[in-house]
């Protein structure tokens, strides 16, 4: 029997200049969207521009465009077919950021510049029903609540985290040259997604045991459903501003009715 779909995903996203940039007057690097469909879908992308590079506030935001434009285009009308069959969805998000690298190239070779100048991490995520789609180039943080299959750490876990000292960038991944910097995670019984740049590892982190900060997602969660107004997401960056040194950015989305369009029970397939 079709069922009507779920009232939808609810997003939020925000971002903060970090102290470093602030005292330097250098401006923040990072970039970032959190969208809703009319489908009842949420789609999030953020990118962190390499401190090295001088242009990399341009290939940040270059990459949230291309990947916004790209993610928005492939999920008109599907959202139901991301919430019945997730897998499907792991070749789209790999396309998305193929895309996404190519418009950071093409802009580089329209302007006459090295790629690397642009360089840039990439985090998206799309969204609906109880299943979700994720595809990470560089050290972004991806936090689920999710049917990870390890009952003994609960729902919450990180999503294929970065290899320490393996920290690609989105021109180092361009199909034939670094596939393999993609990485692609298809989620099922999928309630809450949180996406970081690197500059929140160390709020979204348990000091003690490095995994998931529980109480700090579970809180941010019901922030989230209470919505009390508009900004209430940079307000809490804003509140951590003096103790953050990096730029940081912020998506997330929660489910508010987890019983529409239920789907499977892992999150461990790599597309």
């Amino acid at each position: 029997m079709n069922q009507d779909p779920p009232a939808g995903w609810i997003g939020g996203y925000a971002q903060i200049t970090g102290l470093r940039h602030r005292r330097s007057g250098h401006g923040c690097d990072d970039a970032g969207r959190c969208c809703a469909t009319p489908g009842g879908a949420v789609f999030m992308v953020i990118a962190d521009g390499v401190g090295s590079a001088d242009l990399s506030s341009t290939g940040s935001a270059l990459a949230v465009e291309a990947a916004s434009r790209f993610l928005a285009g492939a999920l008109c009308t599907r959202e139901k077919e991301l919430a019945e069959d997730p897998h499907r969805f792991a070749a789209v998000a790999r396309a998305a950021v193929r895309e996404t690298c190519w418009a950071i190239r093409d802009f580089a070779a329209y302007e006459n510049l090295d790629p690397s100048r642009l360089s840039t991490t990439l985090g998206l995520a799309m969204v609906s029903g109880n299943s979700g789609v994720t595809a990470q180039v560089g050290d972004g943080l991806v936090v689920g609540n999710y049917d990870t299959g390890d009952t003994s750490d609960g729902r919450y876990a990180w999503i294929d985290p970065a290899p320490v000292y393996d920290i690609p960038t989105m021109t180092d991944a361009l199909p034939g040259a670094g596939e393999a910097a993609i990485r692609v995670t298809v989620l099922e019984g999928l309630t809450e997604i949180f996406l970081s740049t690197d500059g929140l590892r160390g709020k979204l982190t348990h000091p003690s045991t490095g995994r998931v900060n529980i109480p700090l997602v579970t809180q941010l969660s019901r922030d989230c459903r209470a919505r009390t107004s508009e900004d209430w997401l940079h307000k809490q960056l804003q509140q951590w501003a003096d103790q953050l040194g990096d730029d940081t950015t912020l998506a997330m989305a929660v489910n508010p009715d987890p019983s529409g369009w239920t789907t499977g029970n892992r999150g461990d397939h790599r597309g």
